[in-house]
């Protein structure tokens, strides 16, 4: 699932099967401004996120009735324990803000502009961690922080670059896992030490406390001391070992992973036990509702139930990416259009009020906790677990 980004906008129209996408100009480039002091030690006195009146937006019906905010975060924010920490980019700062289900702001940091990652994890206790890159004076740290209380846990330690990602792996450049270059270091999320590694091994990635490599032929889950958790054999999957690298994509759940396995394919694996819950995909989603996943292939859409069988198949002659899943319903990008398909039926639905006007806004991720991270197309919104009071008589 690829989440939009901040140069799209969605224009509303008539709302049938599809509805019309359009592009935007970006705003001319402000003169760079002098360097602010950066507050780093995260500050748990920050102001609420302003509630969203969504009378000038057009909202999917399963959050019309629940308060939205706006949190200022630019790009799509990582979840963890119900908690979800996105960036600002502002006056040559990078601000992170934790924000609770209920719309309630945790803490908040700075970091230098420079500073160009950050990650959420877990401990192997589950203790939901923020990880923040810190680049000064040509070197980088990374500081681990308790997601709820932005409490200090371990750090700052060094790091040989920004993450590359999956989760706590830092690589001296690249933006995405596959272009990294030199070394791949990856953190025990406990302790933030050096996870030891053989030479010969490639990282696949750190989710949730698990690392995840690629040692010859086999795929394989450790603990961050070393010891094996599954393998799977690359061969077995009939994929080519070589091409096995980690997706540059997010998984679509705290429980998988999401893998490369060839120029145009991927595959989603059991984080827990090694099983691969779906092979030869483009996109991914799954619905945290009934556990239904949805992929998008050369052929077209499929649903899968959670014990892999097949639901529904459908064929698109456009190229099609996910959006988002939530509410049982799969938010679709089809050629220029948004579509939405009922996960279990794959029919289409009908995810907005018809009569509605406004620009559309997309869900594109739901917390543990059942919050929603939703897409206005200029910057990233929560609908929190608090419903709207309805008018007064």
């Amino acid at each position: 699932m690829t989440p939009p980004t901040r140069r799209g906008a969605l224009l509303a129209g008539p709302l049938t099967a599809a509805l019309v996408l359009a592009g935007c100009t970006d705003d001319p480039a402000t003169p760079d401004a002098a360097p602010a002091p950066v507050e780093r030690t995260p500050d748990t006195a920050v102001d609420a996120p302003p509630t969203v009146d969504t009378d000038a937006l057009r909202v999917p019906l399963q959050v019309d009735a629940v308060r939205l905010v706006d949190p200022g975060w630019d790009a799509a924010p990582q979840t963890a324990d119900g908690i979800a920490l996105g960036v600002e980019d502002r006056d040559g700062l990078r601000r992170f803000t934790a924000v609770a289900a209920d719309g309630e702001a945790l803490w908040s940091a700075e970091r230098p502009a420079s500073s160009t990652g950050h990650a959420v994890t877990t401990t192997s206790a589950g203790r939901a961690l923020a990880v923040l890159a810190d680049t000064a004076a040509e070197s980088t740290t990374a500081t681990a922080y308790d997601l709820r209380t932005g409490e200090p846990v371990w750090g700052p330690v060094d790091v040989p670059g920004p993450p590359s990602g999956p989760g706590l792996v830092f690589a001296a450049s690249g933006s995405e896992p596959a272009d990294a270059a030199g070394p791949r270091v990856v953190l025990d999320a406990d302790t933030g030490e050096t996870v030891p590694l053989e030479a010969d091994v490639l990282v696949l990635g750190e989710h949730r406390g698990t690392v995840l490599v690629r040692d010859g032929d086999e795929v394989v889950a450790r603990t961050a001391d070393g010891e094996a958790r599954w393998s799977l054999d690359t061969a077995d999957q009939g994929w080519e070992a070589g091409a096995v690298t980690a997706s540059p994509e997010p998984s679509p759940g705290p429980g998988t992973v999401r893998l490369r396995t060839g120029e145009a394919s991927e595959a989603l694996v059991d984080l827990d036990d090694g099983t691969v819950l779906a092979d030869g995909f483009t996109d991914v989603g799954v619905d945290p509702t009934t556990g239904t996943l949805v992929t998008v292939d050369a052929d077209g859409l499929r649903g899968l139930d959670a014990a892999g069988t097949e639901l529904w198949t459908t064929s698109t002659t456009q190229e099609t990416t996910i959006e988002g899943v939530s509410g049982a319903l799969v938010y679709l990008r089809v050629g220029d259009s948004l579509r939405a398909h009922n996960v279990v039926t794959g029919n289409v639905a009908e995810a907005y009020d018809p009569e509605g006007t406004g620009d559309l806004v997309v869900p594109v991720a739901v917390t543990d906790a059942s919050s929603i991270v939703l897409s206005d197309y200029s910057g990233y919104l929560l609908a929190t677990t608090d419903t709207v009071a309805p008018p007064a008589p």
